[in-house]
């Protein structure tokens, strides 16, 4: 009974590494993603408005972490912010 146990034991074992090798090696195959699409002829790059509204809070003052970016007012967020890498984040 005692080799039954520790035959099964083994074999669970043995069972166990084989499958977690497999999903490894399964888990490491992989494409490169599709390029994206072009942007239209309409969506040329931002080019923010020469100054804010009227109405428009006062310009806040140049973040330290900001890397020379500067402050602009965006009429589509209503708000201060920076454009970075393609991504506004208001402040």
């Amino acid at each position: 009974m005692r080799l039954i146990k520790a035959a099964l034991a083994a074999g669970a074992v043995a069972g166990g590494l084989t499958a977690g090798a497999m999903c490894l090696a399964a888990a490491t195959a992989s494409a490169d993603p599709p390029p994206p699409p072009p942007l239209p002829a309409e969506q040329g790059s931002y080019q923010p408005p020469a100054a804010a509204p009227a109405w428009a809070p006062p310009q806040p003052p140049q973040p330290v972490w900001a890397r020379g970016n500067p402050v602009v007012w965006d009429d589509h967020y209503r708000s201060w912010g920076l454009w970075i890498n393609g991504f506004f984040l208001p402040l």
